[in-house]
This record gives structure tokens, sequence and C-alpha cells, in this order.
């Protein structure tokens, strides 16, 4: 049989091995003297080990630590409602950047169209106006380039629309439709 790898004798120390594999090492072991000094120096690493750590362990006190953990947290006070705002905002648009510039540009141009609808409806007391065949006029057909965005303007009849579609830089749009109805 071939020489045992230090990989499959750690596997053995371990008994990671399957009851097969387990056979052919021991097989191997009563074979090559060599892979038995090699098993016993990582057993001897092993104990050393073990011991180190235990040390390290014993010589840490627990003694009264649920109580200073409990003191600790009476003395901490909740921060003002400003600061933890003031966090978050700034949690928020440091980890997700790339989501907050297409959200705000969609926001901002729906605020703005929702802020001129008053304006561009009809008097009150004015008859509606039949449709007329749809006129249609598209400022803009391109789509948006990554990180970037585009408004569409649709007009028929008595109504109107405005498409806008806003690109990430990970190359997703979103779309929003407006259609703006006549009197």
């Amino acid at each position: 049989m071939k020489k045992l790898t230090d990989k499959m004798l750690e596997r053995y120390y371990d008994g990671e091995l399957s009851p097969r594999q387990t056979k052919k090492v021991e097989a191997a072991l009563a074979e090559q003297p060599e892979s038995r000094h090699a098993l016993d120096k990582l057993s001897k690493m092993s104990e050393l080990i073990h011991l180190a750590n235990q040390e390290s362990v014993d010589a840490v006190s627990f003694d009264g630590f649920a109580d200073q953990v409990t003191k600790g947290l009476a003395r901490d006070q909740q921060l003002p409602l400003t600061e933890r705002i003031t966090v978050w905002l700034r949690e928020i648009f440091a980890h997700r950047p790339t989501v907050w510039v297409p959200a705000a540009a969609v926001v901002g141009t729906g605020l703005a169209v929702m802020l001129a609808l008053p304006f561009t409806s009809a008097p009150p007391g004015t008859a509606p106006v039949e449709p007329a065949q749809p006129d249609i006029w598209i400022a803009s057909t391109l789509p948006p380039a990554t990180g970037s965005s585009s408004v569409d303007a649709v007009d028929y009849g008595t109504g109107s629309g405005m498409i806008y579609t806003v690109a990430d830089g990970r190359g997703a749009t979103a779309t929003v439709v407006w259609v703006i109805e006549g009197n």
C-alpha cells in the first residue's frame, strides 16, 4: 500500500473516515512504521494543544460576570431619537447606495408631476371635449444607459401621459407610467 498522507492520518485520528477507509489506514499503519510514528506525533501534539487550552481556560474567572453585564446594561441609556434616525440613515446610505440614486430620481420626478397636475386641468364648468383620433408624440424611445433615466411624453386627444424609466448601476430598470386624463 502507498504511504499515508498527513491529511489521511489527521482524518483517521479525528474519526472522520468511513469504516472501509479506516480498515485500509489500519492495515497501512501495521506495515509502515513511519506512518505509525507520524500518528504518534499527531496524538502528542493534540494532547499538548488540549493542555495549553485547558490552562488558559482555567486561568479565566467568570465570577460575577453576569452581574457586571447587568450593571453595564443598566448604565447604558437609549440614544435620543434624532441620533437614532441619523445612525439609521447613515447605515442605509452606506450599505445600499446604488438603490437610492434611481429611487430618488423616480420619487423626485413623481413629485414634480403631482405638483404640476393642478395647473394642467381644465377650468371648472367647461364641457368635456370629445376625444379625437389619438395624436401620439414620443420624445425619446432609447432605453436609458446604466445609472441614468429617461422621460417619454405621450399626448393623445384630451389626455397625456409620462413614462419614466430609471436604470440602476446593475442594469435593472424601473418604469413608472403616469396617465393624465382630460376633463
